[in-house]
């Protein structure tokens, strides 16, 4: 069985226009967050719908909290000894004018996700060669 690609319109609520459609934002460039309910949600099944996308999945041990996604909304990067700084100014200033609709979910919204070097003399072997040195 082919799987097709997921696009706005299979994200309608039922007997509504799709959350999605109705925030897009005007103003090219803004990130837009949209959290909605997904129960019974196959998150396995959910992923494959990516199509050679860039995937992120994460699971709380206890199974409280999944997290998973498709494609890259922002890409933020920082090297050298103030490389944490620098994220959290990117991170701020990109939060700072995203539009979020995540209701009353605490754990709802906007996450980052990446890696970093943690020494200076790091060598990357092909597992972390995409991440900028140290």
């Amino acid at each position: 069985m082919k799987s097709k690609r997921l696009e706005i319109r299979d994200w309608r609520l039922e007997g509504e226009e799709s959350p999605i459609s109705k925030l897009q934002s005007p103003q090219n460039g803004r990130l837009l967050s949209v959290s909605i309910p997904a129960p019974g949600v196959d998150t396995a099944v959910f992923l494959q719908h990516a199509l050679g996308q860039e995937r992120f999945f994460w699971s709380a041990a206890n199974g409280g909290l999944t997290l998973a996604g498709f494609g890259i909304a922002a890409n933020l990067f920082a090297w050298g000894a103030d490389r944490f700084s620098q994220i959290q100014q990117q991170a701020s200033e990109l939060f700072a004018n995203a539009m979020i609709r995540d209701g009353e979910r605490p754990l709802a919204g906007p996450r980052l996700f990446g890696g970093f070097s943690f020494i200076d003399d790091f060598t990357p072997d092909n597992t972390w060669s995409i991440h900028y040195p140290a």
